[in-house]
């Protein structure tokens, strides 16, 4: 009798859980989907408190409300996606050398950093990124340097862990979307690009729900475009916006608003995004 009690608790709590993911992935979507909602990415999660790109960034994201995480992947040599921003790993580690000459048996127990403290932070691989964020945050998948192998290992593991409609495939070339998107038409595909030209030709795909545009040629009226195609604007507050947080509470991000199109904000302070962006009244 007892065992089938603590069976039956056991169920009730997965499927409480499995609810409770389902829930905030169909709120995540519904969000996704209304223009109006600006949403808010967590470039690298929230690494000023924690090692960048770890559980414990990631976690903070999800725990305070951000909607996007942006991750850096890389493939080591021996073909497994790990969770880093840099070719190298002394930066960020205890550890040294390029992740493309190291195998992964020589990273899984390196120490995560936090500028010059080693923490209790392990490099993550990206199925494990997966597992913990499922149903809970969208993932920005910056993949740094991916060759077909890894191209091919990274759509195995998304369809495999079943993460299809919370990913975003970032593209620093937009040429190559046809080719991403036919691997998976269900994986958001988000093309960086580089000029007026270049928004344009992205127009053309109509599968593009998301593009990433630069201050030097944005203009609300090549923008509007984008938008009244229904694509999210994303723009990112590193460097020059979030200085100017650092020295006036929200200058930075008030300053984004400039550009009228604007809905996705990607910056190294989203608690303070955040707080701006409710106050505002623009994630209602």
């Amino acid at each position: 009798m007892k065992n089938n009690i603590l069976f039956l608790l056991a169920i009730t709590i997965i499927s409480l859980t499995s609810y409770a993911q389902n829930t905030k992935l169909d709120s995540l979507i519904t969000n996704y989907n209304n223009q109006d909602y600006v949403m808010a990415v967590a470039h690298r999660a929230v690494h000023d408190k924690y090692p960048e790109n770890s559980v414990e960034a990631i976690n903070e994201a999800i725990r305070i409300g951000v909607d996007i995480v942006e991750i850096d992947v890389r493939e080591t040599k021996d073909g497994k996606l790990i969770i880093m921003h840099d070719s190298s790993i002394d930066r960020s580690t205890n550890g040294t050398g390029l992740v493309k000459d190291l195998e992964w048996k020589d990273l899984k127990n390196l120490k995560l950093k936090i500028d010059d403290s080693i923490t209790d932070q392990k490099i993550l691989t990206l199925a494990e990124v997966f597992q913990f964020t499922k149903g809970k945050i969208f993932l920005d998948l910056d993949f740094k340097s991916l060759s077909e192998r890894g191209a091919k290992t990274a759509f195995k593991l998304i369809e495999k862990y079943q993460v299809e409609k919370e990913v975003i495939f970032y593209l620093y070339d937009y040429t190559k979307a046809p080719k991403i998107h036919a691997i998976n038409p269900n994986v958001k595909i988000m093309p960086r690009a580089y000029s007026a030209e270049d928004v344009e030709n992205i127009l053309k795909y109509d599968y593009i729900t998301v593009i990433q545009v630069d201050d030097r040629f944005y203009t609300d009226n090549l923008l509007k475009k984008a938008f009244d195609k229904g694509m999210r604007v994303w723009v990112n507050a590193l460097g020059d916006y979030d200085d100017m947080e650092t020295v006036e509470k929200y200058s930075g991000f008030e300053k984004c608003f400039d550009k009228k199109y604007i809905n996705v904000i990607q910056t190294d302070h989203p608690q303070q995004l955040l707080d701006y962006l409710n106050m505002k009244g623009y994630r209602n």
